[in-house]
Formats: C-alpha cells, sequence, structure tokens
C-alpha cells in the first residue's frame, strides 16, 4: 500500500488551514502503517516482545495500536510461560508447573501441558519405585490400561513390572523350596522369562543344580 504525498504547495487562507490538516492526516496515517508493520514483521520473525510506542499516536490510532500491544501481551504471557516450562522439562526438571490463569484456548493448552507434567511426574515417581525394589505401582498401571492406540509407554511399564514380578516371584518360591523346605530338586521355569529375566532364574536354578551335584 503506497502513503499519499503530503500537499506541499503554498496554500493561502483557509486553503492553507486545510493542507496542514490534510498533512498530519498523512502523518498520522504514515505512522500507524509503519507501526502496523513493525508489529506484523515482529510476528512473523517470532520477536513477540516487540511493542509500538502508543505514545506517538493521537485519538482512535493509538487505540488501535494500543489494542494491538495489547493482543500481543495476552500471546506473549502464556507462550513465554509456556517456553520456559517446556526448557525445564527438556532437562528433565518436572518441579514446577504452570501456575497463572490465562482465558480461553490459552488455558487448554496451558491445563494440557500440566497435565503431560503430572504424567510424566507419575513416569519418573514409578521408575524411582522400581529401583528401589517396590513394584506395587503395577495395579495402578494395569487399572490405568492403555491410554490411546499409540501408547506404549503404559504398556511397557505393565511389562516390565510383570516381569519382574515374575522373577521375584520365582527367585521366593526357590528359596522357599530349597532354603526353607530342603526341597532341593524344585526348579523354576525359566523359560517363561525373557532375556535377562531369564539369565537370573536360570542362574539360580544351575546353583541348585550345583549343590546337589556337591
Amino acid at each position: 500500500m503506497t502513503s499519499p504525498e503530503k500537499v506541499t504547495d503554498a496554500w493561502k487562507g483557509d486553503f492553507n488551514e486545510v493542507k496542514n490538516n490534510l498533512n498530519q492526516c498523512i502523518n498520522a496515517v504514515n505512522l500507524l502503517v509503519a507501526d502496523a508493520g513493525l508489529l506484523a514483521q515482529a510476528g512473523v520473525d517470532g520477536r513477540l516482545d516487540v511493542r509500538a510506542d502508543g505514545s506517538k499516536h493521537q485519538g482512535d490510532f493509538r487505540k488501535i495500536v494500543d489494542g494491538v500491544n495489547g493482543t500481543l501481551d495476552a500471546i506473549g504471557a502464556p507462550l513465554q510461560e509456556t517456553m520456559a516450562l517446556l526448557e525445564r522439562m527438556a532437562v528433565n526438571d518436572y518441579t514446577t508447573k504452570i501456575e497463572n490463569t490465562y482465558p480461553g484456548d490459552y488455558a487448554k493448552v496451558t491445563q494440557n501441558l500440566n497435565e503431560v507434567l503430572g504424567r510424566l511426574v507419575n513416569v519418573q515417581d514409578t521408575l524411582q519405585n522400581i529401583a528401589a525394589g517396590d513394584l506395587s505401582d503395577l495395579h495402578d498401571y494395569k487399572t490405568l490400561g492403555q491410554r490411546s492406540k499409540n501408547d506404549k509407554l503404559n504398556p511397557s511399564f505393565i511389562g516390565m513390572i510383570e516381569s519382574l514380578q515374575a522373577v521375584v516371584d520365582d527367585a521366593e518360591m526357590l528359596a522357599q523350596a530349597g532354603g526353607v523346605n530342603g526341597q532341593l530338586d524344585v526348579r523354576a521355569d525359566a523359560t517363561r522369562h525373557k532375556g535377562a529375566y531369564g539369565e537370573v532364574i536360570g542362574g539360580i536354578n544351575n546353583c541348585l543344580d550345583a549343590v546337589l551335584v556337591r
């Protein structure tokens, strides 16, 4: 859009007053167009902290500029808080959630992000429990089940905890049979365990075999 040029001809009397008023209008429009372009380009560039100086405008033109600035403020605040949270989550820091309340779709974004954060905290807690030998979260994961057709996380947790529980159960069974009841011929079925879990049970079986040989 090409802005009109200022009137530079010499006019007299009331015509000169008209000319001056017209030139002021042209200046005001040009300034509004320039600041609108500034804000638009900043938005395209992702520089949402850029603002136009509303004090340079008057009347409704100032309302327009202040309105655009206010819109950018409304967008920028939840976006900045969201980015800060994602940066913390990227380094496995799940200690802080979004506390501020935002309207409309901004609320949906922040609520969903907080929900994701909460689930990651649950995953972290479960892993800490497993590392400490606590397998009690299995019931909760089985109750929750697969959250979607593409959910591989919950089924994997269920499978992992079930596998660990099966190893614990067989180890306890062998300890009870051999160590408590003196049934040294009892063995666990290592084939029902996968990978390294089967090797653990197979190793216990082999130890019992070695005891009998001696």
